[in-house]
């Protein structure tokens, strides 16, 4: 009988540690990815609601950026997470984690939203002085969850 209670008890390990996926895991699949759409926006006479999500966030941050920096340069080994560029601009890169293709890129102006899902080599690059909001599927994150990538020092 102890036997079977210590198989049970390592299958619920295995069960707990497995990757829960995040209600924006979808994101990276639409053709637009990694630009995705706004969510719920409501017009009338009165101006604009954005709604910027509607489930799925741990945690947020408004970053500011100077022109010339560079953030990011990592990927998180598990989670995810949406940003709004509110003003300035940026390039984003991305790349599957453990690729050695050179990363894609693409330009991100005020008002777009991009996505990096777990598992995806990231980099941001101000081309202005901006201002972003980041929403994270996770609330903290450990040295081990989010690393450095290695294209950050061949762009």
């Amino acid at each position: 009988m102890a036997k079977k209670r210590k198989s049970v008890k390592r299958a619920a390990k295995r069960v707990a540690r497995k990757p829960q996926h995040s209600p924006w895991h979808h994101l990276a699949s639409l053709p637009s990815y990694p630009l995705v759409p706004a969510l719920h926006v409501h017009n009338d006479a009165r101006g604009a609601i954005h709604n910027l999500f509607t489930d799925g966030a741990q945690s947020g941050a408004l970053i500011t950026s100077v022109k010339g920096s560079r953030r990011a340069d990592h990927f998180h080994k598990t989670g995810d997470h949406l940003c709004l560029l509110v003003s300035g601009k940026l390039v984003y890169s991305w790349r599957p984690h453990g690729s050695e293709a050179f990363p894609e890129s693409i330009t991100i102006t005020p008002g777009q939203f991009f996505y990096s899902p777990a598992m995806t080599d990231h980099s941001m690059e101000f081309l202005e002085d901006s201002v972003f909001l980041a929403f994270d599927s996770k609330v903290a994150r450990t040295p081990e969850e989010t690393q450095v990538h290695p294209f950050n020092s061949r762009r």
